[in-house]
C-alpha cells in the first residue's frame, strides 16, 4: 500500500507541472543555412532546410557574417576553415561528429573571425599531415566559442586537441585522448598571445610526449568547475598542467596525471598559479612534486593536496606554497609554506570516499568537513558535483563550507530514465541512514537560501513537498503523463532532516523534451 500510494504521488506531481509550456523557435531566419548528409537529396541541395546541403563546407562558402548554419546528426568527414564570423550548431555531441580523417586540423579559425559552435564533436585531426603541426584539433587565431562540444582522438606536434594564438572560451566541453607526440599540449596548448576560458570542462586522457599532458599554457586560463585527470606528460613537466603563464583554477579537480619529470599534476614553473576550491590528488611523478612542482608563485586557499606519489621528494607539493588559509596539505616533507597559516591543516589525511577508485569527494569522517572559512559566503553557489555549495556537515545547524570543490551532504539525489511526454523516470535517494527525506518538486528551477539547510534550487511559487520516509528509502517510480508539453521544466531536490539540522542534496533539473 505504501509503495502505491508513493507512485500514485509520484504521478500526479509531473501531472502539476504540466501547465509550463515552452515556445518553439525553430523557424528558419535570414541567415539560416542547413547541412544534413543523411539527406537522400543533399548533393543537389541549396542549402535551405528543405534542400540541405551534404556538407558544412559548402554552407561556409556561402554563409555571411552572423550566419547560423544547423547540422543534422551525421558523420561528416571534412576539414572546416572558418573565416567569417559564423556559428556552428549539431545535433548533439554524440550525435554530429566531424571527423578529420587524420588529414590536418578539424577546424581552423582565422584572424580577425569570431565564431562559435555547438553542440557537436571534433575528431580524428592530424596536423602534421597538413604540415601545420600545431591543433590537431583546433586551431584558433580569432574569437572562438566551442559550447557542448567533445574535441578527442586527434594529433599534433604541438596542441593535440586544441591550440589557441587568441581567445578562446570553452563551456561544457570535453576534450579526452589528444597527443602532442612530438612536443606539448596534448589536450590544450594556449600560446602566450592566447586567453583560454573554460567552465565545466573536462580534459582527460590526453599525453604530450615532453610537456602538459592535459594543458600547457604560456598565457592566460581562467578555469571554473572542471576536471584534468589522467593525462600524462611523458618525458618531463605536467602531466596534467604545465604553467608558464597566469593561471586562475576554481573549483577545480586535478588527479590522476603523471609526468615524467617533475609535476605529475602541476607543474608551475616561471608562472603565477591561484587554485581555489581545488583537490590535487591520485597523481604522480617520476622524481618530483606528485601533486605539485612549483618553482614560482602559487597562491592557494581551501584547497586539498593528498595522496600523490613521487619517486623522489615532494610527493603531495614540492616547492613554496603561498596559504591564503584553509588548505589541507597531507605530506609537507618538501613543502615550504608562506602566508596566512589560518585553518591549514597538515600532515593529515583528507579521507577521500574513494581515491582509488577515482572518487575525491569526502568521507562523512572527513577532517575537510565544515573546516573551511566560517565566515565566507558562496550561498546559492553549488560544488562540482552540483551540490550546494555550504552545507551543514557536522549537522550542528551552522552551515561551513568545506575544503576542496566538493561539499558534503548527507543525502544525494540520483534521477534516472527518460524525460518525455509517457516517460518513465525513478528517483533514487541515498544518504545518512535516520535522516528524513523529503522530495521537492516544482514547475521550474530557482533558487532560495535556507539559512540552516543550504539553497534551494526548485522554484517556491509552483513547490510541493512529498515525505518519503527514513533513510534508507526505496526507490520512487513515476511515469511523466503522456498529455505534458514538451519544454516543460520538471525541478527536483531533496532535502533530508535530523533533530532541527539539515542538508539539501544536488538539484536535477529535466527538460520534457
Amino acid at each position: 500500500m505504501i509503495r502505491t500510494a508513493r507512485a500514485t504521488m509520484f504521478r500526479s506531481l509531473f501531472a502539476c507541472t504540466a501547465f509550463v509550456t515552452a515556445v518553439s523557435s525553430d523557424e528558419a531566419r535570414a541567415g539560416d543555412w542547413y547541412v544534413d548528409v543523411g539527406d537522400p537529396g543533399c548533393a543537389g541541395g541549396d542549402g535551405s532546410q528543405g534542400a540541405p546541403f551534404c556538407d558544412i563546407g559548402d554552407a561556409l562558402a556561402v554563409a555571411a557574417n552572423g550566419d547560423v548554419i544547423h547540422v543534422e546528426a551525421g558523420n561528416y568527414v571534412e576539414l572546416l576553415l572558418i573565416a567569417k564570423s559564423v556559428t556552428i550548431s549539431g545535433a548533439g555531441i554524440a550525435l554530429t561528429i566531424v571527423d578529420g580523417n587524420y588529414q590536418g586540423t578539424v577546424l581552423r579559425v582565422t584572424s580577425g573571425t569570431t565564431a562559435r559552435l555547438e553542440d557537436l564533436t571534433l575528431a580524428h585531426g592530424d596536423a602534421n599531415q597538413g604540415q601545420t603541426y600545431y591543433g590537431g584539433g583546433v586551431h584558433n587565431a580569432g574569437t572562438l566559442t566551442l559550447e557542448r562540444v567533445a574535441v578527442t582522438g586527434c594529433r599534433a606536434t604541438n596542441g593535440g586537441g586544441l591550440y589557441n594564438l587568441a581567445n578562446l572560451t570553452l563551456s561544457h566541453c570535453a576534450v579526452s585522448d589528444n597527443s602532442a607526440y612530438g612536443y606539448d599540449g596534448g589536450g590544450i596548448k594556449n600560446k602566450s598571445t592566447g586567453t583560454l576560458t573554460m567552465t565545466h570542462c573536462d580534459v582527460t586522457g590526453n599525453y604530450a610526449y615532453y610537456q602538459g599532458g592535459g594543458i600547457s599554457n604560456f598565457g592566460a586560463v581562467d578555469g571554473t568547475y572542471c576536471t584534468i585527470s589522467g593525462n600524462s606528460g611523458y618525458t618531463y613537466y605536467g602531466g596534467g598542467v604545465d604553467n608558464h603563464g597566469t593561471i586562475d583554477f576554481d573549483y577545480v579537480l586535478i588527479v590522476d596525471n603523471r609526468a615524467g619529470g617533475m609535476g605529475g599534476g602541476i607543474n608551475n614553473d616561471g608562472g603565477t598559479f591561484v587554485l581555489t576550491n581545488g583537490t590535487v590528488a591520485g597523481n604522480s611523478t617520476w622524481c618530483v612534486g606528485g601533486g605539485v612542482q612549483n618553482s614560482a608563485s602559487f597562491v592557494t586557499h581551501h584547497s586539498i593536496f593528498a595522496g600523490n606519489t613521487a619517486s623522489c621528494l615532494g610527493p603531495d607539493f614540492a616547492g613554496t606554497l603561498d596559504s591564503a588559509g584553509f588548505n589541507l596539505v597531507a605530506d609537507t616533507g618538501a613543502t615550504t609554506i608562506l602566508g596566512d597559516p589560518t585553518g591549514n591543516q597538515l600532515g593529515v589525511d583528507p579521507e577521500f570516499v574513494d581515491g582509488a577508485a577515482g572518487d575525491y569527494s569526502l568521507a562523512a569522517t572527513s577532517p575537510a568537513i565544515d573546516a573551511g572559512d566560517a565566515t565566507r559566503s558562496d550561498d546559492l553557489l553549488r560544488d562540482l558535483a552540483g551540490t550546494p555549495r555550504i552545507l551543514d556537515g557536522d549537522l550542528d545547524r551552522t552551515r561551513v563550507v568545506d575544503l576542496g570543490p566538493f561539499e558534503f551532504s548527507h543525502i544525494r539525489l540520483a534521477v534516472t530514465g527518460t524525460a518525455t511526454p509517457g516517460g518513465a523516470l525513478t528517483v533514487t535517494a541515498t544518504g545518512t541512514a535516520g535522516m528524513t527525506a523529503i522530495l521537492c518538486v516544482g514547475a521550474d528551477d530557482g533558487a532560495l537560501l535556507h539559512p540552516k539547510f543550504g539553497a534551494l534550487f526548485v522554484d517556491l511559487s509552483t513547490l510541493l513537498l512529498f515525505p518519503l520516509g527514513t533513510l534508507p528509502v526505496a526507490p520512487l517510480n513515476g511515469t511523466i503523463p503522456p498529455s505534458t508539453p514538451l519544454g516543460t521544466t520538471i525541478a527536483l531536490q531533496l532535502l533530508a532532516l535530523s533533530g532541527g539540522a539539515g542538508n539539501f542534496s544536488n538539484p536535477v533539473i529535466l527538460t520534457v523534451e
